[in-house]
């Protein structure tokens, strides 16, 4: 498992991201990553729309396309679970979920290849985790 902190500039603020990353195999990571926004950033958004907004981002980052969103509940919290596929037959497909806390988002990961078997597991990786109540 690896730790690691970014604070990355964008035009509406500065949003730092914890992520915890374990890399299974060659092919194979998962992930739990905080996304800290600027507070005026998240004012803009209802929570749906917010947390929507976050997954069309991440999509966007690896030039993927959205498949099968929905809305869930994760520990009492909104949020939205979703796949993506690769843009590149041999890239690599995405099994994720999105909820906020505030102006947090906990974005939990799974990246392999579109059939490993990785993928079975990860609604009960998913579920295993349970956030604390934001301290700020």
């Amino acid at each position: 498992m690896t730790v690691k902190t970014a604070r990355n500039r964008y035009p509406f603020g500065i949003v730092t991201i914890t992520a915890h990353t374990h890399k299974a195999d060659k092919d194979t990571v998962w992930r739990l990553a905080t996304h800290d926004y600027p507070a005026e950033f998240v004012k803009r958004f209802t929570p749906a729309k917010f947390i929507e907004t976050i997954a069309r981002g991440m999509v966007k980052n690896v030039k993927g396309k959205l498949t099968d969103p929905k809305p869930i509940k994760h520990g009492g919290r909104s949020g939205i679970e979703f796949q993506v596929a690769p843009a590149d037959p041999k890239g690599y497909a995405i099994a994720g979920r999105l909820f906020t806390i505030g102006g947090r988002v906990h974005q939990l990961t799974l990246v392999a290849r579109p059939k490993a078997a990785a993928f079975k597991d990860a609604e009960k990786f998913f579920d295993s985790f349970k956030p604390a109540k934001q301290l700020r």
